[in-house]
């Protein structure tokens, strides 16, 4: 859906008039502002991409608030794999100078065509 799709018919806005007093009216359809008018057309358009947008933005944070939890357990179930995956070969430890301070560092000894195998699976594109 987008917010074009949200634009009130003349018949549909001017039923939201049912209850206003005649007077209020008046003013209004007197200076050309009539629901078939072009001007009419262009405020009610920007009108709904307004209130489009501000109801995505409401949807989308509340949708954030409900779906954190579910996105954390996500995120830690990937980084999971991903360990589990690289743990499943042999690695090769060594010393090496960062900083200068001597830092042991781990480096996973994968095969590369089980690395590309595994990025194709995960969807993960890779030069």
């Amino acid at each position: 859906m987008e917010a074009k799709d949200t634009v009130m018919s003349p018949e549909e806005i001017g039923n939201l008039h049912i209850g206003v007093q005649e007077e209020h009216r008046k003013p209004v359809i007197a200076e050309g502002f009539k629901p078939d008018s072009k001007l009419f057309r262009v405020i009610a358009e920007a009108q709904a991409e307004i209130s489009f947008k501000a109801g995505y933005e409401l949807a989308e944070e509340e949708l954030g608030k409900c779906y954190a939890p579910v996105f954390k357990d996500g995120k830690q179930a990937g980084v999971k794999e991903v360990v589990e995956f690289i743990n499943r070969y042999p690695n090769q430890g060594r010393q090496e100078l960062i900083d200068k301070k001597i830092v042991r560092t781990f480096r996973p000894l994968i095969p590369v065509d089980d690395w590309q195998a595994k990025l194709k699976e995960w969807e993960i594109k890779h030069d």
